[in-house]
């Protein structure tokens, strides 16, 4: 399972690649980091991060991106090369945004209560 994280610079976007970090470990699940990218949260962003990880010799079969623009630019490199998603590609977003749901097919997301973020701030 790959990673797309958001600038490591920003701290969310560090947060959120360690706790995928940690729901791997515990799931006892071996974590390639050539399959971990960088990205920079934009649709254009996720469709370059996907490309880099397409360019791999051995691909992941899924793939979870740290917010949800960067998961719809994810599903349109997926779809300019070829793959299908559900089928070839598993991808989940963060953040269910209302756009999230007019992707073809609908984004899979996470949704996360901003007023339990605020508490945990």
């Amino acid at each position: 399972m790959g990673f797309i994280s958001g600038p490591l610079r920003l701290r969310s976007a560090g947060s959120r690649k360690a706790a995928f970090l940690k729901c791997l470990k515990s799931a006892g699940i071996k974590a390639d980091v050539s399959w971990m990218v960088e990205g920079d949260q934009t649709l254009d962003g996720g469709r370059d991060a996907m490309q880099r990880i397409l360019a791999l010799k051995h691909l992941p079969t899924a793939i979870m991106c740290s917010n949800d623009m960067t998961a719809i630019g994810v599903q349109h490199a997926l779809f300019d090369a070829g793959f299908k998603v559900p089928e070839d590609f598993s991808l989940i977003g963060f953040d269910d945004i209302h756009l999230a749901e007019y992707t073809i097919p609908p984004l899979t997301t996470v949704r996360m209560s901003c007023k339990d973020l605020a508490k945990m701030q």
